[in-house]
């Protein structure tokens, strides 16, 4: 799976698990959890989600209650 692709099911999967791929993965927005995600597992072995200097965010990763 690309780290494209990865990070596109992040931001639609509202439960399982997410495994990202391996390597350092750029960040140029906030990446928001869905609203309901329950139970959701973010997995990755040797991968580094980076802020890039045009990162607009409060956080790499956020959701709601």
């Amino acid at each position: 799976m690309s780290p494209a692709a990865a990070l596109l099911v992040l931001l639609t999967a509202k439960t399982g698990t997410v495994k990202l791929p391996p390597g350092r993965l750029e960040v140029h927005r906030e990446i928001k959890l869905p609203d309901g995600a329950d139970d959701l597992t973010v997995l990755g072995d040797g991968t580094t989600l980076h802020a890039s200097g045009d990162f607009h965010g409060r956080a790499i990763l956020s959701c709601n209650k």
